[in-house]
């Protein structure tokens, strides 16, 4: 199983890099690379337990330190009892960034405006950023025994709203059932691992 699990991830891993996404980095934002950040883990509501656990794993496996995250139960919690933070966060979700958006500097405020995105600091904790992401699986239509998955996120700063990134990718993988979606979300899960780690902590990810 060990040996098999491993060819999965190869096969998604070829898959994603294929799609490729078309991933956005803000040119006009700086990262210092040597910052600690305080990180909000906020998958879209699914009820789906195995993303949660699946993120933290990716996030925590030589990353990052438990402390240095706001895990993705707690901040589903806060969520599911804050009707407040759930529609300011379902204003976000629903909303893109324009392309005149993107060319200058994107931010979350432009859909939630100041006094809100004020409120939503204090409710994260005053945490550096924010890490939304949806991601799900569906079996292929196209190819048989397969599942398909995909990955939506953007990054925030919650200092000043800034969009640090966002991508869309897609993947398939040659397994079907509970296997397949588990596998599909791990590799997923790692790939919002590897963009924080190349893009905010300046590690390049290994070919």
């Amino acid at each position: 199983m060990v040996k098999r699990t491993r060819l999965t991830i190869l096969i998604v891993s070829i898959f994603l890099t294929a799609c490729g996404g078309n991933l956005y980095l803000n040119k006009h934002y700086h990262i210092d690379y040597a910052t600690r950040h305080k990180l909000v883990l906020l998958p879209v509501p699914r009820n789906e337990i195995v993303i949660d656990t699946l993120m933290m794993k990716a996030f925590t496996t030589g990353l990052l330190k438990p402390e240095d995250l706001i895990s993705p139960y707690e901040s589903r919690a806060r969520v599911n009892e804050d009707d407040y933070l759930s529609t300011m966060l379902n204003v976000i979700l629903q909303n893109e960034h324009t392309k005149k958006q993107l060319k200058k500097s994107p931010n979350i405020m432009d859909f939630i405006g100041r006094d809100n995105f004020l409120s939503l600091q204090e409710r994260f904790d005053m945490a550096d950023m924010l890490l939304m992401s949806d991601m799900a699986t569906v079996p292929s239509l196209f190819m048989g025994g397969s599942t398909y998955g995909y990955l939506k996120v953007r990054l925030y700063d919650l200092k000043d709203g800034s969009l640090i990134y966002q991508t869309n990718e897609s993947a398939f993988i040659d397994e079907t059932g509970d296997y397949g979606k588990r596998a599909t979300y791990e590799i997923m899960a790692y790939r919002l691992a590897g963009l924080y780690k190349e893009h905010i902590m300046g590690i390049k990810n290994e070919k």
